[in-house]
């Protein structure tokens, strides 16, 4: 078995530094891994939780934190591919997989915000197609 532990990238968290000390924290207890979410817009039950404080995107927590772990593995959960061009995204992620000495798992979605994906001009309908 594998044990991961999710980052508070998605807890408004404002003192980005104390993400970065729980990775390196998991690591040192030996977790397999560290896992990030994704939303761009604090909508329904995200602004309910955290309000307007920050949501901070997911690739770039990661990419800090493989610079700041060994061992530790990296993953999204989930990154929300309407809200992406797909191209550009596994792009993204092949960069920091390779950055990171191939430890990136890339977790993705159709997304379930109707309000954030009207946001993001993307027809809620139309998400998995």
């Amino acid at each position: 078995m594998k044990i991961g532990i999710c980052l508070s990238n998605n807890w408004g968290v404002e003192d980005v530094q104390s993400i970065f000390g729980i990775a390196t924290r998991a690591e040192g207890l030996g977790f397999d891994s560290v896992w990030v979410s994704e939303h761009v817009f604090n909508v329904s039950y995200v602004f309910d939780r955290i309000g307007s404080k920050p949501y901070y995107d997911p690739m770039t927590i990661l990419s800090y934190v493989a610079a700041i772990t060994k061992r530790v593995r990296l993953g999204t959960s989930v990154r929300v591919l309407p809200y992406h061009n797909p191209v550009r995204l596994a792009k993204t992620a092949a960069t920091l997989d390779v950055m990171s000495g191939g430890s990136v798992t890339l977790g993705v979605g159709v997304g379930v915000l109707e309000q954030e994906l009207a946001a993001m001009n993307r027809p809620f309908a139309e998400r998995g197609a």
